[in-house]
């Protein structure tokens, strides 16, 4: 007959607790040897460089166009006009000498 007594097994080894609190370390290991490399890559240079061009692109002023009104089509043709002017603006064939821009410049012999 079995005994009513019988005492639990205790099942000797690794406490669960140490073994959940060396894995929440390595992970946390990994997360700070990933940032480190990161910010010290060129990928972090690119992120900065797309964050100021964003931040320039945010901060220019559209002077006469109303950003807050309904469109109307006056406006969209007030807007097509001056895109043009803006892109005219852009395109100066005079950047660059055709020297410049000559293939062997360019390294595409």
């Amino acid at each position: 007959m079995p005994e009513d007594n019988q005492q639990p097994e205790i099942i000797e080894g690794a406490n669960p607790v140490l073994a959940i609190g060396i894995a929440v370390l390595m992970a946390a290991l990994m997360v700070a040897a990933a940032t480190y490399s990161f910010l010290h890559s060129g990928a972090y240079i690119t992120v900065k460089q797309i964050q100021i061009g964003t931040r320039v692109v945010r901060s220019i002023d559209h002077g006469d166009i109303d950003t807050v009104s309904p469109i109307k089509a006056a406006d969209i043709d007030q807007y097509a006009s001056s895109i043009k002017e803006r892109i005219t603006v852009l395109d100066d064939n005079n950047d660059f000498g055709s020297a410049a821009v000559s293939d062997s410049a360019l390294g595409l012999n």
